[in-house]
């Protein structure tokens, strides 16, 4: 099953989605979870 890719996928559209939204709410944490996410 690529159940794992299909849901890396969807988790990146959404955070391209929200990324100028979250990045104005909460810069910080934004950012620890999107260097997190490319570790």
């Amino acid at each position: 099953m690529n159940t794992p890719q299909l849901v890396k996928d969807e988790l990146n559209l959404v955070a391209d989605v929200l990324y100028p939204i979250w990045s104005l709410i909460d810069p910080h944490s934004f950012l620890r979870q999107r260097l997190a996410s490319l570790l």
